[in-house]
């Protein structure tokens, strides 16, 4: 046994194959073989005497001299792999055996080396190009599997786990557990998709839902038969849900896009290079009366306006080789020929290449702004000629004073300055001295809005002008300041002129009028004189009275034609004054038997018409004149009184006569003085009042009669 053992040594150290050298217990080389010289790249002999440990690195030496104090130890024989360095610096994976031999009381190592470096390549190769495929997977969101379909066994790449969100470290769910986290609709065509790869051999695609605790997965799942007879499928799933979100919210921008092309007040279409519509939306579809099949055979120059047609086509032309917009006005016919004036943009799209091609065209319609400003126009223009063909002076200015567009011939007539002397100049007629003025007036249009006012200004000729001045402000859109001032003027000089005249006149037939109530008031009094004249003489007491009667009836007219010819304003006397007379002449006049009378007037600040002034002062004389001889006659009282009440109830003028007096008989004051009653109802006729009589013990009358505002001179009350 010794003897092969040393026989197999010694050929294992002769060996060119196998790499074997021998040390010392300290790895001091005794001898290394051919076949581990040439490896390393050492001459036989060259290495004898060195440390092992030369041709490992730090970590591998360490190694190697632990595992060698182990081994001198426990006797346990070290297996390594080691990484050692060739002559030249290359690096060699070796597999490392060593064995303990005892020689004449030495121990030493009998090391054989197994080169394993292309091995180790190739591993090394094959781990990183799987590492390159389970990054890949992971990167691309991609996971492949293999399922065996009769005995439902299933292995997963990591991009499954991922996918899953299942980790690594844990069994690979049951397909039952997987099929849960589908919809029942998904399941069936994930069965279905199985069995027609089984069946038809071919490649089988399909996209699914997953659905996991917390979110919803969107899967590309491929299957393909690598075995028919096993049935065994090969396959894939990508986890599309970011490309799947993508295009749910691209459709969901497109459909609001469309929406909005198909919602907005515009007619938008699309087009190839030479302007054929292939797509429209319904403002524009409805406009021409047409549907979309109708886009196939669509001819612009039907819609157009003839005039319009020719340099529609060479503005196409210039804009294609411009490979710009094209922004112009047209006349668009719609559904019922009727032509619309639109203002239409067309837009190019550009390759790459810079070069057209398609369009896209936008119209807008500006038929009715186009009308309102021809409207607007004419209505500037009527405006303008009306402020021309006015007989009162217009123009504008500015917050300085300073003549704008407008200056119209009468303006021109008044002061004298032609427009073209005027415009861009500060006002003419305003001279040194009344700027001040005028900037007051202009501060005043700017606060108000408005003024008007009279002034005296000068014209060109030097001539005083007397005007009168109305000033409107324009607003500015931007700021809401006054941006102008559109003024007219009136010449008043004649007006002033008239006016003076008709004040003179005026105060001449006030003279006149006052003269006439003078002569009818002291014609009167003639005629009250001649009355009293013919009492003295009469010694019949019924005629005195008689003719005492008539006096104050003379008299309660003159009185009126008095008070009228001392008042300032003939049209208004103060009734109060009035019937205060009236009554103290009547007491002075019928004193009969020695009786003593008092009046009282209550008396509002009423006006009354003269026509109705004086009837009602007839009547209250003669209501008077009965109640001093009739009332009061055998009664034994403190105080005899009249009192008179007039004032205004809406449009109705409402009276109140009364004494307290005895009263009497309405028959018997008739057959004692037929005339006068048949004067008092002859006067209330003339009123057209509506009256009432009381006469239990007292006198007292109550009418009421609607006030005439047309006629004559009023009389009335002053404060």
């Amino acid at each position: 046994m010794e003897k092969a053992e040393y026989i197999f040594g010694k050929a294992l150290l002769q060996s060119n194959l196998v790499a074997t050298v021998l040390t010392d217990r300290s790895l001091s080389i005794k001898f290394a073989n051919a076949a581990f010289c040439n490896k390393l790249g050492y001459k036989e002999n060259e290495i004898e005497g060195e440390s092992l440990t030369i041709l490992l690195d730090s970590p591998a030496q360490r190694k190697a001299v632990k595992a060698s104090q182990h081994f001198l130890k426990y006797g346990t024989p070290p297996k390594e792999h080691w990484v050692v360095a060739t002559k030249d610096g290359r690096k060699l994976n070796v597999d490392i055996e060593a064995k303990k031999v005892e020689h004449e009381g030495d121990v030493h190592f009998l090391i054989i080396a197994q080169d394993f470096t292309e091995k180790s390549e190739v591993q090394d190769e094959l781990e990183r190009t799987r590492n390159l495929l389970t990054d890949t997977e992971l990167m691309t969101l991609k996971g492949s599997f293999e399922y065996r379909h009769r005995t439902e066994e299933l292995i997963w790449t990591a991009g499954m786990y991922q996918i899953f969100e299942v980790p690594e470290d844990q069994e690979i769910p049951h397909v039952e557990e997987q099929a849960k986290l589908f919809s029942e609709k998904d399941r069936e065509r994930l069965g279905e998709a199985i069995e027609r790869c089984l069946e038809t051999e071919e490649d089988v695609s399909l996209k699914v839902s997953l659905h996991l605790p917390d979110k919803i997965k969107y899967l590309e799942v491929i299957f393909r038969l690598m075995d028919k007879g096993d049935a065994w499928i090969y396959g894939s799933m990508k986890d599309i849900t970011k490309q799947v979100r993508s295009e749910q919210e691209l459709v969901q921008k497109e459909e609001k896009y469309r929406l909005l092309l198909e919602s907005i007040p515009h007619i938008i279409w699309t087009s190839d290079l030479e302007g054929s519509p292939n797509y429209m939306n319904h403002k524009g579809l409805a406009y021409f009366g047409k549907s979309s099949e109708d886009l196939s055979d669509w001819l612009w120059s039907d819609y157009l306006h003839e005039e319009e047609v020719e340099s529609l086509k060479e503005e196409w032309d210039k804009a294609k080789n411009a490979k710009k917009s094209i922004s112009k006005v047209h006349r668009l016919k719609n559904a019922a020929g009727v032509y619309k004036s639109f203002q239409v943009i067309t837009y190019p799209h550009l390759n790459d290449k810079g070069e057209v091609l398609s369009w896209t065209g936008v119209a807008t319609n500006i038929h009715e702004l186009i009308e309102a400003e021809e409207t607007l126009k004419l209505t500037n223009k009527r405006l303008r000629a009306l402020i021309d063909a006015s007989p009162v002076a217009i123009y504008s200015l500015d917050i300085n004073g300073i003549v704008l567009d407008f200056w119209n011939p009468a303006a021109e007539q008044l002061f004298g300055w032609t427009k073209e002397e005027v415009i861009g100049k500060f006002l003419p007629h305003v001279k040194e001295g009344d700027e001040e003025e005028f900037l007051e007036l202009a501060n005043l249009i700017k606060e108000e809005g408005e003024m008007n006012k009279q002034v005296v200004r000068t014209n060109k000729k030097g001539e005083k002008v007397i005007v009168d001045v109305t000033a409107g402000a324009v607003y500015d859109d931007d700021d809401g300041e006054v941006s102008e001032m559109l003024i007219t003027v009136i010449d008043m000089t004649e007006l002033d002129k008239n006016r003076k005249k008709i004040q003179a006149s005026l105060h001449e037939k006030e003279t006149l009028l006052q003269e006439i109530h003078h002569r009818v008031k002291n014609n009167l009094a003639i005629v009250v004189g001649l009355l009293q004249l013919q009492v003295f003489r009469s010694v019949n007491e019924v005629e005195k009275i008689r003719l005492t009667e008539a006096q104050n009836r003379v008299h309660s007219i003159a009185m009126v034609h008095e008070l009228l010819y001392q008042s300032d304003d003939f049209t208004k006397v103060n009734l109060h004054t009035y019937y205060d007379k009236l009554l103290k002449g009547i007491k002075e006049n019928m004193q009969i038997g020695g009786q003593s009378i008092d009046h009282k007037l209550k008396i509002d600040s009423e006006s009354l018409n003269i026509n109705q002034a004086i009837p009602l002062g007839l009547l209250i004389n003669e209501l008077a004149t009965n109640s001093a001889k009739y009332a009061f006659e055998d009664v034994e009282q403190e105080i005899n009184r009249i009192t008179l009440s007039i004032h205004r109830e809406a449009e109705k003028i409402h009276v109140v006569y009364q004494d307290n007096g005895k009263g009497y008989d309405r028959g018997n004051l008739q057959n004692q003085n037929g005339l006068g009653m048949q004067i008092i109802e002859s006067l209330l006729a003339q009123l057209d009042a509506d009256y009432e009589f009381n006469t239990d013990n007292q006198f007292r009358l109550e009418l009421e009669f609607v006030e005439q505002l047309k006629g004559s001179h009023s009389l009335g009350t002053s404060k």
